[in-house]
């Protein structure tokens, strides 16, 4: 009886702390939007010669309200919702799932796909945050969960969770496919894993955290504990090979065959992602991680005086140094999420040169983690640093939706 009571007792303060936290996101992103369009009516920087410097969707002249939110990444993904792909064009660079997603609810609402594209980011990334918060106080409590979704959230990069970037729709999969993995839910972390290589780059990299995952839970067969072997990696190797295990890493592989099929049958070219990578002002390539000369000259190649620009971004370059201080920890937290952090963390800044480094690593959850529980104790430390880092995202907005690089 006292077990029972317990149960229903520690079900209810569960209750009461999601519905704190959802009204809590959703009063979030009303004071997102409130913020822009008040920033809009009381800075109006907004420069049509930028607008027009920048990618931008539709090309014509936008509506009044569209043009905040239709440009840089933006543009291209509402490009490919409207006309799909097309072989020699940049829009080949970016992945099908996002676009494919909003054209596919812009038939309830025809036309509007800036609306479409907004309304499902901001619900992903509502959806993408609570199944978050909800694996990592699982993981590591309530006050750890609660500490990295603030992080997380006053992170600048923070604010593509909000616009029509694939940030929002990653989010969601990834923490749905860890909460899955983690607790042995194979076919479930099968399904949303297949989707992770059709919406980002690093989709296909969650096969190393996944197979480490693996290797760590299934240990030695029961046949050889009772032959009496030892625990050795051959045994926990052998084991992650067999049963439902290897079904969220063979999804993850037929992800990726799915969308190469997906840009043969498109542009004639399975590979024409990687082509249209020449377009962009940083080129970036999975090559660029071989060559340790231009990596350490790209990270010498800050700007403290612009802060902020494409190629070269203090901000950005110190963002990775956070994430190299943060590694340590995070190794020692959980070795899936270090390798995670490795896919989502070291590659993108390698393999792009820090070009997008700031949006890049607002995926990379377990930098928050490990900030949080760094953090666990100091909580005037912790406030301050979401206090600088909460300033920072304001700049990036302001500087987003007046068209100018913010990530």
């Amino acid at each position: 009886m006292q077990s029972a009571f317990f149960g229903t007792r520690a079900v209810k303060t569960k209750g009461k702390i999601d519905r704190r936290l959802l009204i809590s996101l959703v009063s979030y992103k009303v004071a997102f939007f409130l913020f822009i369009f008040l920033s809009i009516y009381l800075l109006p920087a907004f420069d049509i010669v930028q607008y027009q410097a920048v990618a931008h969707w539709p090309v014509a002249q936008p509506q009044l309200w569209t043009r905040y939110f239709s440009t840089s990444d933006s543009a291209y993904y509402l490009k490919l919702s409207v006309l799909g792909y097309e072989k020699g064009t940049p829009s080949c660079a970016f992945y099908p799932l996002w676009p494919l997603l909003i054209r596919l609810f812009t038939y309830i609402a025809p036309g509007q796909h800036v609306l479409v594209g907004l309304i499902l980011a901001n619900c992903l990334s509502l959806l993408g945050i609570y199944v978050l918060y909800r694996f990592v106080a699982r993981q590591h409590g309530e006050m750890t969960a609660l500490k990295s979704a603030v992080l997380l959230l006053a992170f600048p990069g923070a604010i593509f969770l909000s616009l029509i970037y694939t940030e929002a729709l990653f989010l969601l999969l990834i923490s749905l496919f860890f909460t899955c993995l983690f607790r042995q839910r194979f076919l479930w972390a099968a399904i949303w894993g297949y989707m992770l290589p059709m919406t980002r780059a690093i989709g296909i990299l969650v096969v190393v955290p996944t197979f480490w995952h693996l290797i760590q839970i299934q240990g030695i067969t029961a046949t050889a504990e009772s032959k009496g072997y030892s625990e050795t990696w051959c045994h926990r190797l052998s084991a992650a090979f067999r049963g439902w295990g290897m079904l969220p890493v063979l999804s993850i592989a037929m992800g990726y065959g799915t969308y190469l099929t997906f840009m043969y049958c498109t542009t004639g070219n399975p590979f024409e992602g990687f082509a249209a990578q020449k377009h962009f002002l940083n080129q970036p390539s999975i090559m660029n991680i071989f060559n340790l000369r231009g990596f350490l000259a790209a990270f010498a190649n800050s700007n403290i005086g612009s802060l902020h620009e494409k190629l070269d971004s203090f901000l950005d370059r110190g963002f990775f140094l956070l994430f190299l201080t943060m590694l340590p920890t995070i190794w020692r937290i959980n070795k899936a999420y270090f390798f995670y952090a490795l896919a989502s963390g070291l590659i993108p800044a390698m393999s792009n040169w820090f070009f997008s480094y700031s949006r890049f690593l607002i995926l990379c959850f377990p930098v928050f983690i490990a900030l949080a529980e760094r953090l666990r104790i100091d909580c005037h430390l912790f406030w301050y640093i979401v206090a600088i880092i909460g300033e920072i995202q304001i700049v990036f907005l302001i500087r987003h939706i007046n068209g100018y690089w913010a990530g």
